[in-house]
């Protein structure tokens, strides 16, 4: 059991990572200052200081944050096949990112990616490539998929398409409908996979 300190302590950073995702939404994190955001999230900077040691090191409680999403997202999948959950959930994970989070604060976090020690989308063990992992086994357990795939190959495929058509859609500035263009790419890849 969590400690009031402790609990105090998570509810202090989700509002600053809320507070850092609205104003990232709204501009360039370069222009974001941390007395503003000090001030939308009723703190001083003080405080701020003691969580992070500069503003592009929220960076780390956004992943956590997303990384909830995910976790969300997951449990409420209802397609009636593994394959057709594992495109519900990559699609509407896209989804999230083009409407949820938008273009500039998507754009932000991918940038931010590259400055911050240790790799985040490279991390297998995050709860959206733990998720997919999940869902392959059960398809091909279910005969949905062929036997003998290469789980892990799979989901870093998965991962790369994600990840690379949110990227595609932060560097031609919101271009296309990121939610049809993972349906449609993954859809793809999955028929691939069916052997």
């Amino acid at each position: 059991m969590k400690t009031t300190r402790q609990l105090q302590a998570e509810n202090t950073k989700k509002r600053i990572v809320a507070h850092y995702l609205d104003i990232i939404r709204e501009r360039p994190a370069s222009e974001v200052k941390i007395s503003e955001l000090c001030k939308r999230a009723n703190i001083s900077v003080g405080t701020y200081y003691y969580y992070y040691k500069d503003k592009d090191s929220v960076i780390r409680d956004i992943y956590y944050h997303i990384d909830e999403r995910f976790i969300e997202i997951y449990k409420a999948l209802r397609a009636d096949s593994y394959v057709g959950r594992i495109l519900e959930y990559i699609t509407y994970t896209g989804k999230e990112a083009q409407n949820y989070y938008g273009l500039r604060a998507a754009t932000t976090i991918y940038q931010l990616q590259m400055k911050i020690e240790g790799s985040f989308f490279l991390d297998i063990t995050r709860p959206f490539s733990q998720n997919l992992c999940k869902l392959l086994n059960g398809a091909i357990a279910a005969g949905e998929l062929r036997p003998g795939l290469d789980i892990r190959a799979t989901t870093l495929d998965l991962l790369c398409i994600f990840r690379g058509i949110i990227y595609s859609w932060c560097l031609l500035k919101g271009e296309f409908d990121v939610e049809n263009m993972i349906h449609t790419t993954v859809a793809a890849y999955m028929n691939h996979l069916r052997g």
